[in-house]
């Protein structure tokens, strides 16, 4: 059950919920009775007032109208909830996969229009075909208004700029959502993004494309957050000039966690490209990207950057490597590159690298006309590291020893315990560094166990269900046994059933114990549901962590936090 479905519970006392099947009835239907639901959509938001829910059975809802001079299929000026993924029925917890919800403009105009100082949350549903013309945000298009997306597909959707999605001064945040084969003919394929907060987590845009800026997303100005997306294949199919092949961001700040770029194009920074901003990027993957300049990345123009546990892989580039700097700024911190054919190019500005890894390329650093700081960096199968002027110290030529995924460490490389402390405390899978003597150089720290503690989901109100999941992972000691001990936090009870792929396991008096040996290639997963308590207060945040023992010693897994969200308190609605 998801955390929306349960808010709309607690709220439902102060809101009416609306029904709409595709067989139902408009004609003097207040949509409220699942038993004769409305046909339309639209029906049911005009009806609705602040705070109501909408219930939409599967199936595919077609049809346009012109509404403030534009055309689209559905026209939001209510503040309301709309879900999709029902039986026909309405029976049961909505699932939008084994019942999809489809809005198909048919290329007759855009999906949806919110409209300004709305606050729109839409759910499980798919929005297909929206036709902008020359105008923009052919799937969804919002100006000033809090738009929620979550579990929601936009594919097929055509405008200007935002193919999927376009967004000016508004409150955005998408979770858990897919935009597939959008297409903009200036920017943003799957979304245009201007002014405004965003905080995307969990998605994953794919084969989107873009004339020139944004194969996938097109950012300007705003605050922007990119957790843990996919973005994949997406394209600026602009010949002379474009920008940006997965993400442009423009006269923004942007903050990129966890997220991987992997086979986009553009003509600068195919997988990313900076200008004129400011960045944090930790703990990203940028693999097979294409561009005429900064395969992987491009930072240009007065932009400031710093790159934290990063890897660069196999990124190719027609004149100017994986990362191109041109007049900009950029520290980088325990980062991986290899296999780009030539790694850094700075044409301008100042970089520093601290603790890298450059491995298997033609050049390492080639710097025309700015400041380059090395400081630890481990070289292994470059014909030219430095091209240019570099001031470098604690260079390292020697062996990588990847594992097969190509930025792992095994047991033999020659980057574990020699870098320097920069005061990074996580590497790129978010366990603790240091393990050992001392840190590892790139963006890995090696560990001859990797343990992996997760919640899902990571909100939920008191009394939920949630489920933890540790996955055991040793890639450098074939067979190691483990000794797993997981004290429950007292916030929570334990429900079960524990399961696990392999080994022993069990639970007694808050505790969760297993006991197993782990291979090189196969990890280990646990499961276990827990119920938290009720009565916990807002706000409040329920960690966990296991602790595993091995013949070399004991280690942390990483920490699993659930959060109680604030309350929800829904307008006041008097109704005669």
């Amino acid at each position: 059950m998801s955390l929306l479905f349960i808010l709309e519970l607690m709220a439902a006392p102060q809101s009416t919920v609306r029904y709409v099947h595709v067989d139902g009835v408009d004609a003097g239907n207040d949509c409220a009775n699942a038993a004769t639901p409305c046909a339309s959509v639209q029906r049911a938001v005009d009806l609705a007032v602040s705070g109501d829910a909408i219930h939409v059975a599967e199936g595919v809802y077609t049809g346009v109208q012109v509404r403030e001079t534009v055309t689209q299929h559905l026209y939001i000026s209510q503040s309301v909830t709309i879900r999709g993924g029902y039986l026909a029925d309405f029976g049961g917890s909505p699932d939008p996969v084994l019942h999809p919800t489809t809005l198909d403009a048919a290329g007759l105009g855009r999906v949806i229009v919110v409209a300004p100082g709305s606050h729109v949350t839409l759910d499980g549903l798919q929005l297909v075909n929206g036709q902008a013309g020359s105008q923009n945000g052919g799937g969804l298009y919002s100006t000033g208004a809090h738009v929620n997306l979550n579990n929601v597909t936009l594919s097929g959707n055509q405008a200007e700029f935002g193919g999927g999605l376009y967004l000016v001064q508004g409150q955005l945040t998408i979770a858990n959502s897919h935009f597939g084969q959008n297409s903009a003919r200036l920017g943003g394929g799957a979304a245009r993004l201007y002014g405004g907060t965003a905080v995307l987590s969990h998605n994953s845009f794919a084969a989107n494309s873009a004339g020139l800026h944004g194969g996938a997303l097109y950012v300007t100005t705003g605050l922007t957050t990119l957790q843990h997306n996919q973005l994949t294949g997406n394209t600026v199919t602009g010949v002379s000039q474009g920008w940006g092949g997965g993400l442009h961001v423009s006269n923004g700040q942007a903050t990129l966690v966890g997220n991987v770029f992997s086979g986009n194009q553009a003509q600068n920074g195919g997988g990313l490209r900076l200008f004129q901003s400011q960045a944090t990027l930790d703990a990203n993957l940028f693999r097979a990207n294409q561009a005429a300049i900064g395969g992987g990345l491009s930072l240009e123009t007065d932009s400031t950057a710093v790159f934290t546990n990063n890897v660069l892989l196999d990124n190719t580039a027609v004149t100017a490597a994986a990362l191109h700097v041109s007049n900009a700024q950029a520290t980088f911190r325990h980062t991986t590159f290899a296999g780009n054919g030539d790694g850094l190019v700075v044409s301008s500005g100042q970089v520093e690298l601290v603790n890298s890894i450059v491995a298997s390329q033609t050049t390492g650093v080639v710097n025309n006309s700015g400041q380059v700081t090395l400081t630890a960096t481990l070289w292994d199968t470059v014909a030219q590291p430095i091209v240019g002027v570099a001031a470098q110290s604690g260079g390292l030529t020697g062996t990588v020893a990847f594992d097969h995924d190509g930025y792992h460490l095994t047991a033999v490389s020659d980057a574990i315990d020699n870098g320097v402390n920069v005061g990074v405390t996580a590497d790129v899978d978010g366990l603790p560094r240091p393990i050992g003597a001392g840190f590892d150089r790139g963006a890995v720290e090696w560990r001859d166990l990797a343990a992996r503690k997760t919640v899902w989901p990571t909100t939920a109100v008191p009394g939920a269900l949630v489920t933890y999941t540790i996955v055991l992972t040793a890639p450098a000691t074939p067979g190691m046994t483990v000794w797993l001990t997981d004290t429950l936090p007292t916030e929570v009870t334990f429900i079960g059933p524990l399961t696990y792929s392999a080994g022993s396991g069990g639970y007694s008096g808050g505790v969760i114990t297993w006991t197993g040996a782990i291979s090189t290639d196969t990890a280990v997963t646990l499961t276990w549901p827990v119920q938290l308590h009720e009565g916990l207060l807002p706000g409040t945040q329920v960690a966990n962590t296991a602790v595993m023992q091995t013949t070399n010693g004991i280690a942390p897994s990483t920490t699993a936090v659930v959060t109680i969200p604030a309350r929800v308190y829904l307008p006041l609605v008097l109704r005669p």
